[in-house]
């Protein structure tokens, strides 16, 4: 129930959504002669699309939540038990169709996790996932590809029943087990690993961040006239601060804003 509400909610405020719901509004009140109402409301539509379309208030947006956390100092991690990868970057329902993997635009996060993998080879794969479509689901494809680049099937393991953050974490954690002693690395999106450290936390799973796919540069701005990704930009960035807010206030976290010293926001 509330994976269907808040994919219903979100899929109404999205700022790309928002923006195409007022202008196809402004023009039904147009054609039902309510000409006054119908240019206020295009007129938001128009604002709305010029701030967050042409200007880059989106990569300002993303990008505390990409800085939060940095990848670790690879020299002092030691030997890695697992690389926990959260899905998001499959595309089971063209998979299913042509038949060959087919990644989203975050696909980072699997070719970063391979990338992992060959540099810890006796570490395990965890891949977390299990939206469906076309028949396929996340941990399909996943491990469709890692076999294909020549991960040992017997280091994967795949979970295909989670649809969250917060499923992800709990569920993943009683597949893998994981022991005090023991070094987990999380691989997700830049802009995603503020809310995927808290949830594990609160499932009192202790991991290392290690973010990837990023949208934002270090320093400065992208002023490169692209409405989509701009657009992109911040869908990404609102849906992740809305959902940080509301796992907080459901209690699916214990912090707001965690930061990598503990000194979060609550």
């Amino acid at each position: 129930m509330y994976t269907l509400a808040a994919t219903i909610v979100w899929g109404i405020l999205q700022p790309s959504n928002l923006i195409a719901l007022l202008g196809m509004f402004a023009l039904g009140l147009a054609l039902v002669g309510a000409r006054q109402l119908a240019a206020r409301t295009g007129a938001l539509a128009l604002i709305l699309l010029v701030l967050i379309g042409l200007l880059p208030v989106g990569q300002l947006l993303i990008r505390p939540l990409e800085e939060r956390f940095a990848p670790p100092a690879m020299a002092t991690l030691g030997p890695v038990t697992g690389i926990i990868v959260l899905g998001g970057a499959e595309s089971p329902g063209l998979t299913g169709a042509r038949d060959t993997v087919h990644l989203r635009d975050t696909g980072n996060r699997l070719t970063t996790a391979l990338a992992l993998a060959q540099r810890y080879p006796r570490a395990t794969l965890l891949f977390t996932g299990g939206y469906r479509s076309g028949g396929l689901s996340q941990a399909e494809v996943a491990g469709r590809l890692f076999m294909e680049a020549g991960v040992d099937p017997h280091r994967l393991i795949l979970e295909d029943q989670s649809h969250n953050t917060w499923e992800n974490a709990h569920l993943s954690k009683a597949l893998a087990r994981p022991q005090p002693d023991e070094t987990w690395l999380l691989v997700t999106s830049a802009f995603h690993m503020p809310r995927s450290m808290a949830v594990f936390e609160a499932a009192d799973w202790t991991v290392i961040p290690y973010p990837t796919d990023y949208r934002s540069l270090p320093n400065g701005l992208d002023w490169t006239l692209d409405v989509a990704t701009r657009l992109r930009e911040a869908d990404l960035a609102l849906h992740e601060w809305v959902g940080l807010v509301v796992y907080r206030l459901i209690g699916r976290t214990r912090e707001f804003f965690p930061a990598p010293d503990g000194g979060a926001t609550t």
